[in-house]
């Protein structure tokens, strides 16, 4: 086990896995993809279009993400980020030979989980996580 500089703890096992990251928005998860890449492990953001993408909350067909200034209160209400279940499954082939971690969140997250070898949930105080939402 190695201890990041971040407060995290970077798992390694014998048996490989697939590690999901996930959390509430601003509490680190794309910090720890970051991370845990730069130290050499596989570690892909949820946010991928490989791994999942918007889709119409209504129909759940899948939608084109818009510019960032065409991203409305209005255009969130009515569109979710669906995870790909198929490409989670083709992960975890990957996982077999090595320690393989995923690091996002989606709104049917929860029917991947049986993929996962792990989840790890970060937690986030209230002051912390709107300081972080604040200056993004």
């Amino acid at each position: 086990m190695l201890t990041a500089g971040l407060g995290i703890i970077i798992v390694t096992i014998l048996n490989m896995a697939l590690f999901y990251v996930t959390g509430a928005p601003g509490a680190g998860k794309s910090t720890i993809q970051h991370e845990l890449s730069r130290r050499g492990y596989t570690a892909f953001d949820l946010d991928d279009i490989r791994f999942g993408g918007p889709c119409n909350k209504t129909t759940g067909e899948a939608v084109v993400m818009p510019p960032i200034d065409q991203r409305t209160p209005e255009w969130f209400d009515a569109h979710e980020w669906r995870i790909s279940r198929s490409a989670i499954e083709a992960l975890q082939q990957d996982a077999i030979n090595k320690v393989v971690y995923i690091c996002g969140t989606a709104t049917t997250d929860s029917l991947a989980w049986d993929l996962f070898d792990k989840i790890i949930y970060l937690k986030i105080d209230e002051s912390t996580l709107r300081g972080r939402i604040a200056t993004r």
